[in-house]
């Protein structure tokens, strides 16, 4: 994931099971967008409830699951 000083914007759009290699885990997707730019512009990732990064895109509109 990008680092950056600037603010970045985290905002969850699903929750649901994410297939992996040990089962499916509960997990959420998040967006993240640097305002002022909109969500086209950030990136997705889903994350377990324990915030561990499943899988990630750099293009917001890609949101298939693994």
């Amino acid at each position: 994931m990008a680092v950056t000083p600037d603010r970045m914007l985290y905002r969850c759009v699903e929750k649901g099971l994410f297939s992996t290699p040990s089962g499916p885990v509960k997990a959420a997707r998040y967006v993240v967008s640097m305002p002022p730019h909109g969500e086209d512009e950030g990136y997705t990732f889903w994350a377990d409830e324990d915030g561990f990064v499943l899988e990630s895109y750099e293009d917001s509109i890609c949101h298939g699951r693994g």
